[in-house]
């Protein structure tokens, strides 16, 4: 192998090549052009993907007409939407109303506004509702908790699986009965509360075949809440859990429940806290988290018309488990409540209506 050694002309170019080569990489190194470093592309934060995609201000309407199930749902609500502003990033004005009276006037107000979606909870006037959504085709509508869905181009209805949560308190008044009697109260006699006690039985039966349940719907509960006298039978006064669907019931109930050593399972209305050691616990939808489902659903773009129903997954539907109750409920309990809320949320178990 031969070895070229360069001359002293040519020694004299290298260097010079390499000194300019050090001056450029000195130039480069210290120009303002490189100063500041790029900074990489981030994912957008949700404020931020709101501003970009020209997201809408968004209008909660909800009623609060000074009952306490009302008054409850509002204040969820209330705080509910003050998260919802700084999680989602978005604009999002609450409308709480007395009454559903009050409910064209309102929105047509807030059309009159910079809004692109209107979600009203738990409205009960399903005729009024109706007309509604089609006078502003522009704007979104959901509507939670309504006992039919809307079905318009503009509007999404999101309605609560009750039977599945009826069906889940039944499996714990089974399972918690020392007496093996049951009773469930509704103060109407229709479609739905028959349809509850059905899902409040088939959860019963599911626990324990031998207990009993014995119904009381329309005027029957009425008058075997409000006449302590009246001639009821072996198994309505043996029973020594009371599920009260209505508020109507409720105080007579609890009333009824503290003499004759009973414990009462609530609905919609938590009320552990106020009843410790007489309320066994209470069932509720979730109408914050529905409301938040939406929201989120909307900002990213992704909201769309037709219908939802949401259950026991997700905790949508939801029995409490506090401070106040929980000696109540012995772990064993509280383990196969939790259980029976996977199987049916997964499918595993099939909670039927009178109609199926």
């Amino acid at each position: 192998m031969m070895i070229l050694h360069p001359n002293s002309s040519q020694k004299n170019m290298i260097s010079q090549i390499l000194s300019r080569l050090c001056i450029v990489a000195c130039f480069l190194a210290t120009s303002s052009v490189f100063a500041e470093p790029v900074a990489p592309l981030l994912p957008a934060t949700p404020a931020t993907a709101s501003k970009v995609i020209g997201i809408k201000p968004a209008a909660i309407v909800y009623f609060n007409n000074g009952t306490s199930i009302e008054e409850d749902h509002a204040a969820v609500i209330k705080s509910m939407v003050k998260e919802a502003s700084t999680n989602l990033g978005m604009r999002i004005e609450p409308y709480p109303l007395t009454s559903e009276n009050e409910l064209v006037g309102q929105i047509e107000k807030i059309a009159d506004t910079e809004v692109g979606l209107i979600v009203i909870v738990e409205p009960h006037n399903i005729e009024t509702l109706s007309k509604i959504p089609s006078l502003y085709p522009d704007i979104h509508f959901t509507i939670i908790g309504a006992s039919k869905p809307l079905y318009l181009t503009n509007v999404r209805s999101i309605a609560f699986k009750e039977p599945e949560g009826v069906f889940m308190m039944g499996v714990l008044a089974a399972l918690h009965s020392k007496a093996q009697v049951v009773s469930f109260l509704s103060k109407d006699n229709n479609e739905n509360s028959r349809n509850l006690a059905y899902a409040f039985l088939q959860g019963i039966k599911y626990a324990n075949a031998d207990v009993q349940i014995v119904e009381q719907l329309g005027k029957n509960a009425t008058r075997r809440v409000s006449d302590a006298n009246h001639n009821a039978s072996a198994a309505d006064t043996s029973a020594d859990i009371v599920f009260v669907l209505d508020e109507d019931l409720l105080e007579m109930t609890l009333k009824n429940a503290r003499h004759k050593k009973q414990l009462v399972i609530t609905y919609n209305h938590s009320l552990t806290g106020a009843y410790p050691g007489l309320v066994l616990t209470s069932l509720l939808n979730h109408y914050d988290l529905a409301v938040y489902h939406t929201l989120r659903s909307y900002m990213r773009n992704e909201w769309r018309s037709g219908s939802e129903s949401m259950g026991i997954g997700n905790s949508y539907i939801d029995y409490v488990l506090d401070t106040e109750n929980r000696t109540l409920l012995p772990k064993g309990t509280i383990e196969q409540i939790e259980m029976v809320k996977d199987f049916v949320s997964q499918g595993v178990i099939q909670v039927n209506t009178l109609q199926q």
